[in-house]
């Protein structure tokens, strides 16, 4: 197969900002691979004197090129062209990427008899962004350049424009803003007139021109976003754009620009000695040749990086070897500061299997904050050093939003990693529910509204949460219902778009079907929300039965109940809504923005202020309630694991693995089982073994079978149970009364728990306390979680909800 590469000298890196652009670039085009419309990276390289990217080759060559040579051009195909381009533009920024240099010799087509097969390439000024981050410096290239990065201070809507004044250009075979020298076109761009009186404008569709206005506008808060690009009438499918051929003047002022601009940018200025590094170039077509504003504009001395050290996407993290040595590694990768240099620990919030989060303070500004400290000793496997590290990566990624936690700073030493973060100080979503009283439709719309614009921020930064629920939206202030934040990315992961994840995550209740089916993306996120606000309108879930599997099963029915209490008197927007999120199928399904576009969530909604009957507080109190009690549970419970049991697990996959090939067979792993005493189905096997199998090999090896099985369901062993109920029967009466739940709670630090609610749903016998039956009938209803590698379907809960899912930050 032949690719291209591009080889970029070494000896032109000049400054630290050099090697991170590097760096940044090879990054970006990993994180947008698979899109069809974008180059794919092949890998990257490094010798002593260049690094290497291998790409996908683009042997067509260059649109203006191809559109030169097809003599018949209308308003059709520039349509369809700028479809693709802003297609582009739309994928870059729902993955959180700007690409700061869209110019026509930036797309390339891969084969040059297919018009359609157009790539984008050229990503050496592209960034990644934040919502509402704001860049300073001014890069692009002079035509084509925004106002507002001139300006320098600007966000995403440049790219919209840059892909404004290619339409033009296709349209007209001139750009819109010209003159002779550099200094002159960005004088005209500042201007932001549009020339639609001279030829060919006056015969071109007032469609079109109404496009690029609205992409043109100097403004960038009022210019339109990628996808309002791609719905208007003149670009969309079967839109308005005539297929009349264009007067042959564009073509010919198109070859004759494209000439001049070769001309006159192409070079490098005399004054420039100190070359960027993106005066290489992709597939030989001097794509990074033209000298960038940024190289004119800049203030800073370049400085000579005599440290490079390229890290190549398929270099391996250092991990710990867990049960194999102990020598000193860093999950962070890195070493980091003292955490105790910088912030007092104070009292414990929450406890979870991996570790605690305290109330920490930061010495220079007294400020509180939580400090959730993870123990290295429980990371057994890559997998778990992983997960930590994308967890911490993924928080820095949404920081910003204002109704997402944000992350302080990630601290390690030889015991912990220490993630410090907002305190969210003011309680859980449901418990300000139910201390309000008063609750409504239009209370819950407002609510719902908050947590899709959450879901909908992560999509748009090419993220998926993966276990959204009630209890992982906290109040950062209890006197303000609208403070609420998302907690808890343990599950989440980076997305591409079309991108199709098989692990099954999540909650049982807030499930997504496709989850269960092991093919899902990011709409199994809007699912959740459609579960949550289902429970928020009735105070039960929509999909409930005794056990786990019923739960599922249930799930996988769909079948959603608006016939019992509250639902005749909730109104018919709200159940139109529920409908259209729990969809069954993802595709039909309506994503976050369709949602927060929908009558009864939007500003000003039909949602009624009238208020909800008083036995929907009632419920969600009683689930909220029971709830809790769980989680206080699997808390005792994660803390009986022994590091001696983990330990003993190497000893096990010893035993099971009779061969001493390092792997366990299909066979094997059966006889070990039932050896350990598992009345296991073979079929319940198989799914595990599949679940383990995280390399598709057909085996298990040492670090898979660590990973799935210290995830596998210790509700199950009586041990821990035992222990557990133990630990609430402080007098050992073989009971657990009212008060000893109440010693527990603040032995917990677990607030605003309506205990005889407790009492009342798990008491089968109505004797005012909760025996052992009783204890272990409860836990083993609808368990509160799914871990990232556990069995699916017929085995239960993972323990990953017990380590990431805490009361409190």
């Amino acid at each position: 197969m032949d690719y291209a590469c591009k080889s970029i000298s070494k000896r032109k890196f000049i400054s630290k900002e050099d090697v991170k652009d590097v760096r940044r670039e090879i990054q970006i085009m990993h994180h947008l691979a698979a899109h069809k419309n974008i180059v794919t990276i092949k890998g990257a390289y490094e010798d002593s004197l260049y690094v290497h990217i291998v790409m996908e080759l683009c042997g067509g060559g260059q649109l203006f090129d191809r559109i030169i040579q097809r003599g018949h051009y209308s308003e059709r195909r520039a349509a369809e062209l700028t479809k693709i381009i802003v297609g582009v533009v739309e994928a870059c920024h729902s993955l959180g990427v700007m690409h700061r240099d869209l110019r026509p010799e930036n797309f390339l087509l891969a084969n040059k008899d297919d018009d359609f097969s157009l790539k984008a390439i050229g990503f050496g000024l592209s960034v990644f962004f934040k919502p509402g981050q704001i860049f300073t410096d001014v890069v692009g290239s002079p035509y084509y350049v925004a106002p507002e990065v001139l300006l320098k201070h600007y966000g995403p809507a440049a790219d919209v424009w840059t892909a404004g004044v290619i339409l033009y250009i296709l349209l007209s075979g001139v750009p819109p803003f010209w003159a002779e020298t550099q200094q002159g076109i960005f004088d005209a761009v500042l201007k932001g007139h549009i020339d639609f009186d001279l030829d060919p404008w006056p015969v071109i569709s007032d469609s079109a021109k109404d496009l690029i206005r609205k992409i043109l506008c100097s403004q960038p808060g009022e210019r339109l976003t990628a996808h309002e690009v791609l719905c208007h009438p003149w670009i969309c499918e079967n839109g308005v754009a005539p297929d009349r051929s264009l007067n042959p003047a564009v073509l010919s002022r198109l070859k004759t620009f494209f000439a001049t601009f070769y001309q006159g940018y192409n070079q490098p200025e005399a004054h420039s000695n100190n070359s960027n590094r993106n005066t290489n170039s992709d597939h030989s077509n001097s794509d990074h040749s033209q000298q960038r504003v940024a190289q004119e504009f800049s203030k800073q001395s370049p400085k000579k990086d005599n440290n490079l050290q390229l890290v190549g996407p398929n270099r391996k993290d250092t991990i710990m070897r867990r049960g194999i040595d102990n020598q000193t590694y860093y999950v962070l990768g890195h070493k980091t500061a003292n955490i105790r240099d910088l912030y007092t620990l104070g009292r414990k919030l929450g406890q979870g299997q991996f570790g605690t989060t305290y109330l920490c303070t930061e010495i220079s500004t007294n400020m509180d904050y939580a400090c959730k400290s993870i123990s290295k000793r429980k990371l057994i496997s890559k997998e778990d050093v992983e997960d930590v590290r994308r967890e911490i990566q993924i928080m820095h990624h949404l920081a910003g939003h204002k109704n997402i936690v944000t992350i302080k700073g990630a601290y390690e030493d030889s015991l912990y990693v220490h993630i410090v973060m907002e305190l969210c100080g003011g309680g859980e979503l449901f418990d300000r529910i139910i201390q309000r009283g008063y609750y409504s439709e239009r209370r819950a719309a407002e609510l719902t509204k908050i947590i899709v614009g959450v879901v909908e921020a992560c999509h748009s930064l090419g993220v998926m949460h993966r276990d959204l629920k009630p209890e992982n939206f906290l109040l950062v202030n209890k006197d303000d219902d609208f403070s609420l934040k998302a907690i808890d990315f343990g599950l989440s992961v980076f997305f591409k778009p079309g991108q199709i994840f098989t692990d099954v995550v999540g909650s049982p209740y807030y499930i997504a079907p496709e989850v269960l089916l092991k093919h899902h993306g990011p709409a199994a996120d809007v699912w959740t929300v459609g579960v949550i606000l289902y429970i928020l309108l009735s105070g039960v879930t929509p999909f409930w039965a005794e056990t786990q599997q019923g739960i599922f099963d249930a799930v996988l029915k769909g079948h959603i109940d608006f016939d019992s209490d509250p639902w005749p008197v909730i109104s018919d927007s709200a159940k139109d809504l529920i409908r259209k999120m729990l969809c069954s199928q993802p595709g039909e399904r309506l994503t976050a923005h369709e949602v927060l576009c929908h009558p009864w969530i939007c500003e000003n909604g039909v949602a009624p202020d009238r208020s909800l009957d008083p036995a929907v507080l009632s419920r969600l109190k009683t689930s909220s309630a029971m709830n809790k009690l769980k989680k206080m549970d699997l808390r005792v419970i994660a803390e009986s694991l022994s590091e001696e049991e983990i330990a003993g697990l190497r000893e096990m996959f010893k035993a099971m693995d009779t061969d001493n090939s390092g792997a366990i067979t299909f066979d094997e792993l059966k006889a070990g089982l039932r050896r350990y005493g598992s009345t296991l189905k073979d079929t319940e096997i198989r799914d595990l073994m599949d679940a383990a199998d995280v390399d598709n090999s057909g085996t298990i090896d040492y670090g898979e079978f660590i990973a799935a099985t210290v995830h596998l369901n210790k509700l199950e062993r009586e041990e821990h149970l035992v222990a557990a109920f133990q630990y609430f029967d402080k007098d050992g009466s073989g009971y657990i009364t009212v008060d000893e739940l109440q010693q527990a709670c603040t032995e917990h630090n677990m607030t605003d728990v309506f205990l005889e609610d407790i009492i009342r749903e798990v008491d089968q016998n109505s004797d005012g306390k909760i025996d052992y039956g009783e204890f272990v009938a409860m836990m083993q209803k609808g368990n509160v979680g799914i871990g990232r590698r556990t069995m699916r379907n017929s085995l239960n809960m993972s323990m990953r909800d017990s380590r990431d899912s805490t009361s409190a930050l």
